[in-house]
């Protein structure tokens, strides 16, 4: 069965006189998410004196050893985490505020924790793959907790896992793009679940998969190339209509879309064979689409009437 939208669940409720009019047309026009003004001013003005405290060390510790610069943002993490801790212990912007403070501290530590490895000799592969781990854990560790932090902190370091790992087995371009794609459809999957900012988990893993889904068919002439992203993007899009996340539903759409013409672009000669092509693969997608969704209603019909006082009742007179 099809689900309902807000505006026909709102309307539901006020025929039901659960709610009033006037309380529909409020819930209906409050946004999901707001912020202050002056808040967001305030993150404006942070951001810029982020911008301009990171100019300023970097002048500074121009000439200074990695050691002195990962004890300076050691440092700085130590003191951003306390703050961080505090601050989160509070509600409304200050937790917010405490939330940013987090993400100082995770880059601060992480990007410290790289320097120190790279002074041990270590490659630059692993001094960024192992921090990035880390963080990586901590995320998934605070996925349910956090308001918004953890929907940055999981997909940055996830692929900055996938890179620095890829870089280690010597993947070439293309092949390198397979484990991003992999991260992407993990980010999706993490914000189906109950965790804090699941829209903004979708929405950034279905970007992901659009980066990274074009890399990895483009390198490949046949089927092993165009499969792979087809299926991901197939599969974000069934979790997208059917929960009618529209997050979901515009880049996996383009995901497919993009692969399935370049290999038939790469594949067929003919401009007009080509358009045909298209316009077929189209029209069985759009078929079987219908053809399951209809079975799917049927299947629904049945287990409604199965289910039924009705039927219960004509069940127990037959057994009598």
């Amino acid at each position: 069965m099809d689900r309902l939208s807000q505006p026909e669940v709102l309307e539901q409720l006020v025929r039901t006189g659960r709610l009033t009019d006037s309380e529909a047309e409020l819930i209906e026009k409050a946004p999901r998410f707001s912020l202050p003004t002056r808040e967001i001013v305030g993150y404006l003005g942070g951001l810029l004196v982020l911008v301009g405290a990171a100019r300023l060390v970097i002048a500074v510790f121009e000439d200074a050893s990695r050691l002195s610069i990962a004890a300076t943002l050691y440092l700085v993490a130590l003191l951003a985490g306390y703050a961080a801790v505090l601050f989160q212990k509070r509600v409304g912007a200050w937790h917010r505020f405490g939330e940013v403070l987090e993400l100082v501290t995770l880059g601060a530590a992480a990007t410290a924790s790289g320097l120190v490895l790279r002074e041990l000799e270590l490659s630059g592969e692993w001094s960024a793959l192992i921090p990035a781990a880390l963080v990586f854990v901590w995320s998934l560790v605070r996925v349910r907790f956090a308001e918004f932090a953890v929907a940055i902190s999981l997909p940055v370091s996830a692929m900055v896992v996938a890179g620095t790992f890829s870089a280690l087995v010597n993947a070439d371009d293309e092949m390198s793009a397979l484990p991003i794609l992999v991260v992407g459809l993990i980010v999706v999957l993490i914000g189906t679940q109950n965790v804090s900012a699941p829209t903004l988990l979708r929405a950034i893993g279905g970007v992901i998969v659009l980066m990274a889904g074009p890399g990895w068919s483009a390198g490949r002439e046949g089927l092993e190339g165009v499969l792979p992203v087809v299926v991901i993007g197939a599969v974000i899009f069934a979790i997208g209509a059917s929960h009618m996340w529209l997050e979901l539903i515009p880049t996996s759409s383009l995901v497919i879309v993009i692969s399935v013409v370049n290999y038939i672009v790469r594949k067929v000669d003919n401009e007009v064979l080509q358009g045909v092509t298209i316009v077929a693969t189209g029209l069985t997608v759009l078929v079987g689409a219908t053809m399951v969704f209809k079975n799917r209603e049927h299947q629904g019909r049945l287990r409604s009437r199965v289910g039924s006082p009705i039927s219960s009742t004509r069940r127990s007179g037959l057994d009598a």
